[in-house]
């Protein structure tokens, strides 16, 4: 096991050598978010259908991912989730060429933010310490590797959910 100090940074590591396993989908979201990002037109008609259609007080957008950071990653994707329904009503109706998300990776993209979830927790509860107990870091390695084997064994997994979860594990 690493020295303590350097968890959050193994954690990073791991997540973002298994992210690679899904970068299929991470790049047809990345130009999705890029295009939402920089067309003033498009943010504006994501943010007017969450307000007319669904009756959000205070819409939102979509959050970049920076490339250095994997919780960045996660954010995005959680938000690509969140905002599924604006985002799947808005894009057709624009005029431009966007990468398609059919329902199944909608839902492997879901998946996957189920699965990020408890290491993004660990790893900004990890960051907010000024140092990590021994049996702190025990306790987070070993719900991680729980968690991870739970996920890998589910038979309602996508495939690709299922490979992220057992490396995910393997890199704990």
């Amino acid at each position: 096991m690493p020295t303590f100090g350097c968890l959050a940074h193994k954690l990073n590591l791991v997540v973002q050598d298994a992210l690679d396993l899904i970068n299929d989908t991470t790049v047809k979201v990345n130009k999705i978010v890029n295009h939402f990002r920089k067309s003033t037109i498009s943010k504006e008609r994501l943010l007017t259908y969450q307000m007319n259609q669904q009756n959000i007080a205070q819409p939102k957008t979509v959050i970049k991912s920076v490339a250095t950071r994997w919780n960045s990653v996660y954010l995005m994707l959680q938000r690509f989730v969140e905002l599924k329904e604006a985002l799947r009503a808005t894009i057709p109706n624009l005029d431009v060429d966007l990468p398609i998300i059919p329902i199944e990776e909608w839902k492997c993209i879901e998946q996957i933010c189920i699965i990020l979830k408890p290491f993004y927790e660990a790893t900004s509860e990890m960051t907010a310490e000024s140092y990590l107990v021994a049996s702190k870091a025990n306790i987070l390695t070993s719900s991680l590797i729980n968690i991870c084997e739970k996920y890998a064994q589910m038979q309602d997994l996508y495939l690709p959910v299922k490979t992220l979860a057992e490396k995910l594990k393997i890199g704990i």
